[in-house]
C-alpha cells in the first residue's frame, strides 16, 4: 500500500479528532472503517498484538504509520490518561511499545466526541464539557494541554476543577485536599548543572558530522549553560546565540534555521515545566530542532537520592535519566512529530518533512578530526602548566 493510497482510505473516516498530523478514532468490536483498511488493521493487530483494551487508534496523516492507545478510563473519565501505546511502521513493520502507567505526566485526551461517530449516544455528556472548557478560556493555548500535569497547572491558574464531566469552580474543600497531597521539594540547584567544558557538544558534533550545520544556517542554542557551543560555533564562522536563564538570561530567545535543546530536558525537576520548555525550544526552530538527553545506560546512579521521576544528586541537582526509546516516545508526543534518532539520546526533529526524508534517504557521517578542530578553537582541557579555557 503507497502512502496515497493509504491517506484515501484514512480520509473517508467521517469521524475522529483530526490534527495537522494525524487523526484520532475510538475504537470499539463494533468499528469499521471500510474493507481495506479493517482488512489493513486486522493484519496489523495481529502482528503487533494489540487487544480490546487499545481502544483509540491513531492513524499518521504525512506517514505511514498507526498506533493503538489504550485509554482504559476513556468512558469514565473526562480526560483520561494514556496507559500504553503500540506503534506500527507500516512500511518497515517495526513495532515500539510504550508504558506510560507509571508517568507522572501521561498523554491526556480532549474533546472525546470528535472520536466516535456521529450517531454514538456518548457524544451528547462529552460534548457540553468541551463546550464549558472553550467558554472558560481553556482551549486558547493548546499545545501543551495534551499532558495531565500542564492541564491541571491550567485549570488551577483559572479556579476550576473538572468533576465528572462538569467543569466547576475550585472549592475550599478541593483547596483543603491539594494542600493535603502537597509535599515539600528538595532545593534544586540548576545553575550547578552547567558545567565548563573543553570541547564542543556531542549534539553539536554530530549535527556536523551529518552535515546538517551549512554556511549561511542560523543556530540558537536553547540552555546554552556556559555558552561553549556558541563560542565555539562562532569562531569556526557561523552565526549563533544562546540563552540560559542563569548564564545569558539577557539574550532574546528568537528564532532559528536550527535550535539546539542539548541535554536540558534532564536538569529540569518539574515535569509540566519540561514540557513546555520542549515546545517553546520547537517553536523557535524554523528547520531543525536538535534534542539530546541523558540516558539511563551511561551513567551511574547509586548515590543519588530518587526525587519525582528522576534523582536528586550530592550537589543539589535534580536528572531525569531516559531510556534511548522512551526520550523518543515523549519526543514525538509533546511535538506530534517524527524524530529520527541521531545517535545515544540525540534526535533530530525537522520541520519539513521532505527534510526529514531527504536527511533519511542520504544520511551520511563525515569523519572528523575533533581533537584538531578543539586545539583550532582553544579548547584545552586543565592540565600541568596549560592555560585553562573557560567560556564566561
Amino acid at each position: 500500500m503507497t502512502l496515497s493510497e493509504y491517506q484515501n482510505l484514512v480520509s473517508q473516516i467521517q469521524h475522529g479528532k483530526r490534527l495537522p498530523s494525524a487523526l484520532y478514532v475510538f475504537r470499539d468490536p463494533s468499528s469499521s472503517f471500510g474493507p481495506a483498511l479493517d482488512e489493513l488493521l486486522q493484519r496489523v493487530i495481529e502482528r503487533c498484538g494489540a487487544n480490546e483494551s487499545h481502544n483509540v487508534i491513531k492513524f499518521r496523516l504525512d506517514e505511514l504509520k498507526v498506533s493503538f492507545l489504550a485509554y482504559p478510563d476513556f468512558l469514565e473519565e473526562a480526560h483520561p490518561p494514556l496507559h500504553q501505546a503500540i506503534t506500527v511502521d507500516l512500511v518497515t513493520g517495526k513495532t515500539r511499545h510504550t508504558e506510560y502507567a507509571d508517568n507522572i505526566n501521561p498523554p491526556i485526551l480532549h474533546r472525546k466526541e470528535t472520536f466516535l461517530s456521529a450517531h454514538d449516544p456518548r457524544r451528547a455528556t462529552f460534548e457540553a464539557l468541551t463546550k464549558l472548557e472553550e467558554k472558560a478560556g481553556l482551549y486558547e493555548e493548546t499545545s501543551t494541554i495534551g499532558f495531565k500535569l500542564n492541564w491541571e497547572r491550567l485549570l488551577r491558574s483559572k479556579g476550576l476543577v473538572v468533576d465528572g464531566h462538569q467543569l466547576r469552580q475550585v472549592t475550599a474543600a478541593d483547596d483543603a485536599a491539594s494542600a493535603a497531597t502537597d509535599h515539600s521539594a528538595p532545593q534544586i540547584h540548576r545553575h550547578k548543572t552547567a558545567l565548563v567544558r573543553y570541547d564542543l557538544s556531542k549534539p553539536v558534533k554530530t549535527m556536523m558530522e551529518h552535515g546538517l550545520l551549512k554556511k549561511g544556517s542560523t543556530i540558537f542554542d536553547y540552555g546554552c549553560g556556559q555558552g561553549a557551543d556558541v563560542e565555539g560555533l562562532r569562531a569556526l564562522g557561523y552565526e549563533v546565540e544562546g540563552w540560559d536563564p542563569v548564564h545569558r538570561p539577557q539574550t532574546t530567545k528568537h528564532e532559528a534555521d536550527i535550535v539546539n535543546f542539548g541535554y536540558v530536558l534532564n536538569v529540569i525537576e518539574d515535569p509540566a515545566e519540561r514540557l513546555e520548555a520542549l515546545v517553546e525550544a520547537n517553536r523557535f526552530a524554523r528547520r531543525l530542532l536538535i534534542v539530546s538527553a541523558l540516558i539511563q545506560e551511561t551513567v551511574a546512579m547509586d548515590r543519588a537520592a530518587t526525587f519525582g521521576d528522576g534523582v536528586v544528586t550530592k550537589r543539589g541537582t535534580f536528572q531525569k535519566f531516559y531510556e534511548q526509546h522512551e526520550l523518543q516516545q515523549f519526543l514525538e508526543d509533546a511535538l506530534e512529530t517524527t524524530v529520527v534518532p541521531a545517535g545515544l539520546g540525540i534526535f533530530y526533529a525537522f520541520r519539513d518533512p521532505a527534510d526529514q526524508q531527504d536527511f533519511l534517504a542520504a544520511r551520511t557521517r563525515r569523519v572528523v578530526n575533533w581533537a584538531e578542530v578543539s586545539a583550532r578553537l582553544g579548547f584545552v582541557r586543565p592540565g600541568p602548566r596549560k592555560p585553562r579555557w573557560v567560556v564566561v
